[in-house]
């Protein structure tokens, strides 16, 4: 991890104004207990929050202590905003009718033999399903794991996206 903190300090070095290279940079220092310079950097990523600076990540920031509320709302609205334009954005769904079930859709990169799949499964499990439909959009690998197939089970509709463009599994979850 040093030999990484050194690589993203030169990069850094070289691109001051590149959000990339500041989030993982301050990530890194923080993941070996690398202190030195680090109080300055995380200056440098709070201006660049109130600059709209691209591409600072929330993860990051989260664990600043001179975080706020509002500066981490405005760090993650710059940095998802980096992803998809507002103007793609699908309208919102219409108003549930009277008596019809609530339709929940979970998205994740990880239901597989994962640690997320792994907390997700008993929540999707203890969805009371005369009241509510329960979808479930994969992005990630099929590992054909036993956890895998219980996401599956506990859900009305799976549906295995990986590879699908951004646009058409908006869309998909927009029609579901």
């Amino acid at each position: 991890m040093a030999t990484v903190v050194r690589a993203q300090g030169a990069l850094f070095a070289l691109q001051p104004d590149n959000g990339v290279a500041l989030s993982s940079l301050v990530f890194a220092k923080k993941s070996i207990a690398d202190w030195g310079g680090l109080a300055e950097l995380q200056q440098a990523f709070h201006a660049g929050i109130e600059r709209g600076r691209p591409w600072l990540t929330p993860f990051s920031h989260l664990s600043d202590p001179q975080t706020t509320r509002a500066s981490q709302r405005r760090c993650a609205e710059t940095w998802s905003a980096g992803f998809a334009p507002r103007q793609a954005l699908l309208p919102p769904p219409p108003a549930p009718r009277s008596g019809e079930r609530l339709r929940i859709g979970y998205l994740s990169t990880d239901f597989f033999q994962h640690p997320t799949a792994l907390l997700v499964a008993g929540v999707l499990e203890q969805h009371e399903r005369s009241r509510f439909r329960i979808y479930g959009y994969s992005t990630g690998p099929d590992d054909g794991s036993v956890l895998r197939r219980r996401i599956q089970k506990a859900c009305h509709r799976f549906l295995d996206a990986r590879g699908w463009p951004a646009g058409r599994l908006a869309q998909r979850i927009r029609e579901d």
